[in-house]
């Protein structure tokens, strides 16, 4: 493979993390540093060439891809279908704890034709997809992904990492994030 093309998500500031239960403010700016880090982080890994940013607003050194509203899986495979060619690394922007080795483990995962998927912590939901060149499935992001990805992949490989499987969405998560603090998240 030539490079990786990656794709981060990213919702509005206002929308961003709701179920977290904090005050808006506060969500607003631990939403924005954990996605300037998960850009840092793929933009530091060796073997991106391209990262597109998913969301209603452009952010520098990414390129824009706008978002219609149309709801996250439509909008992702629309972005897929458009990079249909290239290798893509689907990656949320809610992984406090990304290095460039757990992306570069996915990335290395999918190879030979495999799709490669990064489960969350509790194995339900999908935090990372990297998909070779030509590979097309249907992307499930949201309750239950994790299943119907490794479903629809006809040759999966499973990339468990710290990094790459502990999210932020409920209070639960945020209470195992702060009990893995250890310096690896910028504050």
């Amino acid at each position: 493979m030539t490079g990786w093309h990656a794709i981060v998500p990213l919702k509005s500031p206002t929308r961003r993390k709701t179920r977290l239960g904090l005050p808006e403010d506060d969500r607003i700016a631990l939403t924005e540093r954990m996605a300037a880090h998960v850009l840092q982080t793929v933009r530091e890994t060796p073997g991106i060439v391209e990262i597109g940013l998913l969301s209603p607003e452009s952010r520098a050194g990414t390129v824009w891809l706008p978002d219609q509203g149309r709801g996250l899986n439509a909008e992702l495979g629309e972005a897929r279908r458009r990079w249909l060619h290239r290798a893509v690394l689907i990656i949320h922007a809610d992984l406090p704890h990304l290095c460039t080795n757990d992306v570069s483990q996915l990335m290395n995962a999918a190879t030979d034709g495999a799709v490669a998927i990064a489960p969350d912590r509790h194995g339900t939901g999908t935090n990372a997809l990297a998909l070779p060149p030509g590979i097309e499935m249907a992307l499930a992001f949201g309750p239950g992904s994790f299943e119907a990805h490794r479903t629809a992949a006809a040759c999966a490989r499973i990339v468990q990492t710290p990094g790459l499987s502990h999210d932020l969405d409920t209070p639960d998560d945020m209470a195992a994030w702060s009990a893995l603090q250890q310096g690896a998240f910028v504050k």
